[in-house]
Order: structure tokens, then C-alpha cells, then sequence
């Protein structure tokens, strides 16, 4: 019989495969707090985030030195009738109900979850909900609520205007925000005080510096680097139309290499490469030897993809109007930020005309890393919260 506390993680997604912010969040927490808690990881069978349709089998699965439980959703998401509903009720002033059926529809929604969640909550310590968003939290955070621990992973977007959403964060019994921006954000949206809260970030893994010799024909020429979703919720539509005048205004070799899995399509251009999912190997050459990593997104509540930037040591460059981004480079002195595409070509010039201005930012990046988001400094942090959440409940 352990004498580990017994914490359940609750996200909506989990396999090693998935790519995902909450869901890697999940499931390296649950790696690395595996030998100070007994860890079960309650979630769904889907993998794909647009359909939530069944993928794995249900059950319990043993995987590192914890479970994952998986459930079967009770319905796929149609997604045309979810994007039509979606734009009636985020810009409009909808009712209640109508905020409930987009809930519903937005998924995923599994009544087997929810009822293993409602039958088994004296057999945790706690309950810790992984993002504010889906179903899987709003379904079954307030029927814990007092073993609760929400990591909202919000951003200023439009569903944290939703009221209904109200109820799970006045109800939540503790959070873990990962940066002062999204705490404030969530504190003003909801008019939380004296809540008991701690902000930690993820835990950042290393980046391989070898210099492979595997990737140096592949990639013999000057780019600049997004990874992540290649997605027009991520600005990357942005990031391409400034890029494109950018390189009619100042003519040049340099190209701009998108790395993650294409969700939005472009027209053809030769200054721009696509490479999909791309393995971790690739990803760190390509990091080690891009001149600026670029981060367009307007929505970020932290960005594992600029921290490994900058344990390779390079300057970035990110999008003003997300303020998480914008504290990440005031804070760490590693990057600039820019608001249109005057902005942005005047930083680009500046970081390709300047290899001192480039190292130097790259190294106070990694600083910024190493003094933060080190997994030894975010497993201390982590046990230190959840114990005294578990003597609060």
C-alpha cells in the first residue's frame, strides 16, 4: 500500500504521441511527480482535438510509474456545426443555455468520466484539472470542488468571456497559474481575491547541441524559425504575409522554416518551408542553427517553444499583443516584440544586421531558463503547492 498521497490529473487528451500544450503539461508533470505521488491520469479515448472521436481503448494504462485511465466519449464533434455555433455565441451576448450547448458541443464530453470522477472522490487527495477549456473540466470540477486545483492555461481569448465559465473558476479551491500575466488576467476577468494560488511555469527540457551532421545539407542556408501548430490561431498567417513583404522589401537568401503540423494552408512561395511534425533531433538542429526564433501567436499562457529557443541560445522574436510573450522577453532581456509589420521588419533587420545584439540575447534567454523552468526547480515548487493543498482541503 503506498503511502504516497493519491492525486488524480484530469485532461482531456493523453498519449505520448499527442501534441498539445495542456496535454504535455499533464503528462510531464505526471513523470516527474510520479515519485512523490500515486498519479492517475483521468481522460478521455480520443485523440484528435477536432472530432474527439474514440481512438484508444478505454481502460487503465501503465505507462513510466503512473495510470491512465481513459474513457470513451458519448459523442464526436460535429465540426462544421460547431464553427457556426461557435461564431454565434463568442461574438454575440448569448444566454445561458446557449453558452452550455457550445460547452456541450465543444467537448469532449464523456459520461463515464464524469461518473468514475463522481463515484471514486473520497479515493483522492485531489483532483487537478488541466486547462479551463473543455469539457472534461467544466463536467466534473464542481463536483470536487473542494479537492480542486485548477491550472487554467488561460489567455486573453474569447471563450474566458463565456459567464457560464464563472462557475468553475469561483468554485476552484486552488490554482497554478504559469505567469504573473495570466494570474492577473484571470484574477481581473473574474473578480477572484484571496484565493490560494502559486505560479509556477513548465518544467523545460534540454535542447541536444550536437551538431548533426545528418541535418547540414538539409538546412545550408540563413532561416528564421517557428515551431508549434502551423495555424491562423497561432499568427502564423501573420507571420507569413509579414515575412513574404518583408523579403520583397529587402531581398536576400533567408528563409523562413515552419516546423509542427500544417492546420492552414498558404499559397507557394519559395522563401518558405514547410516541414510538418518534425522528431526531436531535427527540431533541436534546427533551433541550434536558426539566426531568431519567431513566435507570432496573439494567445500564448506560456510557450514551451520560445523557452527551448532559448536553451539553444537564441534571440526571439514574438508578437506584442500577447502579453505573456511580451513578459517573457521584458523579464529575460532575450527578445523584442513587435505590433505590425513596420515593427517587425525594423526588429528583423536589427537582429540579422547585429551577431553580438543576437548572442546576447540568446544567452540571457538561457539564463532566464535555467534560473526558472529547470524540472528540478519545477518539481520542488509543484510538491511544495500540492501538499499544502492537500492539508487546506
Amino acid at each position: 500500500m503506498s503511502s504516497r498521497p493519491k492525486i488524480a490529473f484530469i485532461s482531456q487528451r493523453c498519449g505520448t504521441e499527442i501534441v498539445g500544450g495542456a496535454e504535455n503539461l499533464c503528462l510531464n508533470l505526471a513523470k516527474n511527480l510520479s515519485d512523490y505521488f500515486d498519479i492517475d491520469i483521468l481522460t478521455t479515448c480520443a485523440l484528435d482535438y477536432m472530432t474527439w472521436e474514440n481512438h484508444y481503448e478505454s481502460g487503465n494504462t501503465r505507462i513510466f510509474n503512473f495510470n491512465i485511465l481513459r474513457f470513451k466519449t458519448d459523442f464526436q464533434r460535429n465540426v462544421d456545426a460547431f464553427n457556426k455555433l461557435s461564431e454565434k455565441v463568442l461574438l454575440s451576448s448569448p444566454n445561458r443555455d446557449e453558452e452550455y450547448d457550445w460547452i456541450k458541443s465543444q467537448g469532449p464530453y464523456s459520461s463515464t468520466l464524469i461518473s468514475y470522477i463522481q463515484q471514486h472522490k473520497n479515493d483522492y487527495s485531489l483532483f487537478v484539472f488541466f486547462t479551463y477549456l473543455y469539457g472534461t473540466t467544466f463536467f466534473s470540477l464542481l463536483d470536487v470542488s473542494e479537492k480542486s486545483v485548477l491550472i487554467p492555461l488561460a489567455h486573453n481569448e474569447l471563450p474566458l468571456k463565456l459567464k457560464i465559465y464563472d462557475n468553475v473558476f469561483l468554485n476552484a479551491n486552488s490554482f497554478v497559474f504559469q505567469t504573473d500575466e495570466e494570474k492577473k488576467l484571470v484574477l481581473d476577468r473574474f473578480n477572484l481575491k484571496n484565493i490560494h494560488s502559486t505560479i509556477i511555469g513548465p518544467g523545460i527540457d534540454s535542447i541536444n547541441d550536437d551538431d548533426n551532421s545528418e541535418f547540414k545539407n538539409k538546412y545550408n542556408f540563413p532561416y528564421i524559425l517557428y515551431v508549434g501548430r502551423v495555424d491562423e490561431s497561432k499568427g502564423c498567417n501573420i507571420l507569413y504575409s509579414y515575412f513574404k513583404q518583408f523579403k520583397i522589401q529587402f531581398p536576400s537568401d533567408l528563409k523562413l522554416i515552419f516546423a509542427g503540423p500544417k492546420i492552414q494552408e498558404f499559397e507557394n512561395n519559395t522563401d518558405v518551408i514547410y516541414l510538418g511534425k518534425v522528431d526531436d533531433s531535427e527540431k533541436d538542429y534546427l533551433l541550434n542553427n536558426t539566426l531568431i526564433f519567431v513566435m507570432p501567436s496573439f494567445f500564448e499562457s506560456f510557450s514551451i517553444a520560445t523557452m527551448e529557443a532559448w536553451l539553444a541560445k537564441k534571440p526571439v522574436l514574438v508578437n506584442e499583443q500577447c502579453d505573456v510573450l511580451k513578459g517573457h522577453c521584458e523579464k529575460s532581456n532575450g527578445g523584442l516584440y513587435f505590433e505590425d509589420y513596420e515593427s517587425f521588419a525594423a526588429c528583423l533587420n536589427l537582429l540579422l544586421s547585429d551577431s553580438k545584439l543576437r548572442q546576447a540575447m540568446g544567452s540571457n534567454g538561457y539564463e532566464y531558463v535555467q534560473n526558472n523552468y529547470t524540472w528540478k526547480n519545477v518539481v520542488n515548487n509543484y510538491c511544495n503547492f500540492l501538499q499544502s493543498c492537500i492539508l487546506k482541503c
